[in-house]
């Protein structure tokens, strides 16, 4: 097998990226069956509402001065008048499944007379109006029913009380409840529920309202759990596991069909940037172009012995660079009077010699001053 040559600190980072990447894999893919595949969440099988409500109207006794035999809601009735109250109690109950449904309904009507701020019971007279009524159905039913509240017997209930204990309550009411209770026999719960419209009439005075919480409605919802399978899971380790298997085949083929090569360092570019760095207060650069006089030109051996000719003439070194045909020439020059003191090093690629061109007679260079 061929074997590719890579420069040891690329070759390094591009080992560190499969790495990272094969670990970054890994990493997921423990995160995947770490996250269960499914999950219970609460479902709602069933939603129902139910309703109940009373319409009343007020039947007067018969009476010539009183044209109005019945009157209906919303008025003030004069109590001596009054024969009863005809209320009609409706319930509706729907749910979205065909379950069976069960329940019943009854009415109470409770007479208490009551007396300071807290209204203390004194007495207390409770009647059914309506014994229990069973009633079924099946997804939804709908039930009717008529009730008569005697409202002269409890008025002459009061007035009998009254006259045989000489006691008179500072508060009088008459309170209805009805009662329905209501049972749909759904998967995998029973709903029970129950609703008590409430109708209370005060009887202190010689006249008297019809009050109370005649309506009431509930909606609820019939929940169970399940278990619900979560595909990003399985798309996401089926990912990982890809991420991490091309991860680590490329890791093994750049491992297999490369081998490092270390960078050699190239000692004439490193002493340039060290002059240039250590020196950089004392020497000039130069942008434009002079010719120089082999006859003229001193070639030092050392950039030591060119600080020293400066050190002794006072001048400043003068750096130049011009490129070669394979490299650069970096010179750097002394000018007196009477010569030029030179001292230059090639920077040539590695793979070729490292030279040091020695000057000769006839040496001339393009420079810059």
């Amino acid at each position: 097998m061929k074997k590719y040559k890579v420069k040891k600190r690329i070759r390094q980072s591009v080992i560190v990226v499969f790495l990272f990447l094969l670990v970054l894999s890994a990493a997921g893919l423990s995160w995947s069956y770490l996250i269960p595949m499914e999950k219970v969440e609460e479902t709602t099988l069933y939603s129902y509402n139910q309703e109940a409500w009373v319409d009343y109207q007020v039947q007067m006794l018969p009476s010539a001065t009183l044209p109005e035999s019945v009157v209906g809601p919303g008025r003030a009735y004069i109590a001596n008048w009054t024969e009863y109250i005809s209320t009609d109690l409706s319930y509706r109950f729907h749910v979205d499944d065909n379950v069976a449904i069960k329940g019943e309904y009854s009415v109470i009507a409770a007479l208490k007379a009551s007396v300071g701020g807290e209204n203390l019971v004194v007495w207390e007279r409770t009647d059914e109006l309506l014994p229990p009524q069973s009633f079924s159905g099946s997804g939804s039913v709908y039930i009717r029913k008529n009730v008569i509240v005697p409202i002269a017997d409890y008025l002459e209930y009061a007035r009998v009380i009254r006259e045989e204990t000489d006691f008179s309550p500072e508060n009088l009411d008459l309170e209805v409840q009805y009662k329905v209770r209501i049972e749909a026999l759904t998967s995998p719960s029973v709903i029970r529920e129950e609703l008590v419209p409430t109708m209370i009439i005060p009887l202190r005075g010689n006249t008297f309202t019809v009050g109370g919480e005649l309506k009431k409605q509930t909606a609820g919802n019939v929940t169970d759990d399940i278990t619900v399978f979560l595909p990003y899971v399985e798309t996401a380790r089926f990912g990982f596991v890809i991420a991490a298997g091309v991860s680590l085949v490329l890791l093994l083929a750049f491992l297999l069909m490369t081998f490092p090569v270390q960078q050699a360092i190239n000692l004439q570019e490193k002493e340039v940037n060290m002059i240039l760095k250590k020196h950089q207060d004392r020497i000039v650069s130069c942008t434009g172009q002079a010719t120089i006089v082999p006859e003229k030109t001193i070639v030092v051996s050392s950039f030591e012995d060119l600080l020293k000719t400066a050190d002794e003439l006072g001048k400043p070194i003068v750096y130049y660079k011009n490129d070669l045909e394979k490299g650069a020439r970096h010179s750097f020059f002394v000018l007196s009077a009477e010569y030029i003191y030179t001292y230059f090093i090639d920077v040539v690629p590695l793979s070729l010699s490292m030279l040091k061109y020695k000057t000769k007679a006839g040496y001339q260079n393009q420079t810059t001053g």
